[in-house]
This record gives structure tokens, sequence and C-alpha cells, in this order.
């Protein structure tokens, strides 16, 4: 049990690294996270990136970036996916950037 609850830790301290780094290059912070709707493109962009390149799992963004239940926001990034990444500018600032990270 001690082994997963320290994988964990190193996910959790890895999810938080890649955010704050995400958040700075968009300019961004946890503050307006919180105030900006649960589907605001540029935090579904984010979690999408988080997603896809450190494994973030969905009740860990849905609580950092206040994005609804985890049902919500895979439904939610599964919409994101198909109608808004491709065209999204904060999509392209976050592959971009850090396109090292992307698969």
């Amino acid at each position: 049990m001690r082994d997963v609850r320290g994988a964990q830790h190193l996910w959790a301290v890895e999810w938080e690294e890649a955010l704050a780094r995400a958040l700075m290059v968009l300019e961004r912070n946890l503050e307006q996270a919180v105030q900006e709707p649960k589907s605001a493109v540029w935090k579904l962009a984010l979690a999408t990136w988080m997603k896809d390149t450190v494994h973030a799992r969905s009740n860990w963004l849905s609580e950092k970036l206040n994005l609804g239940n985890p049902t919500e926001v895979s439904r939610n990034l599964s919409r994101y996916r198909s109608q808004q990444q491709a065209k999204d500018p904060t999509w392209t600032i976050l592959t971009a950037t850090f396109f090292n990270l992307t698969p």
C-alpha cells in the first residue's frame, strides 16, 4: 500500500509542476480557473493537455481547475477534442510551447 501512496504523491508533484508551468505560459492563475465557467475553453484546453502529457486524473483536474464532477469533465473534454481543439489558440500555445511533452 505504501508503494501506491508514494506513486500517487509523485504523480501529484508532477501534475502540480506541469500545471504551474502551463498556467505561466498561458498567463493565467488558479484564481481565474475557480472564477471562470467550468466549460471555459482555455480550461478545457489545459485539462486536455494535462491528461495527454502527464496523465492527470479527471478528479484532480476537476478540483484544481473547478471543472465540475469528474464525469462532467470527461464529457466536456470529449466535446472539446471533437469540436474545438483543432482551432483553439490555447491548445496551439500549449502544444507549441511544450512540444516535447505532447504525445
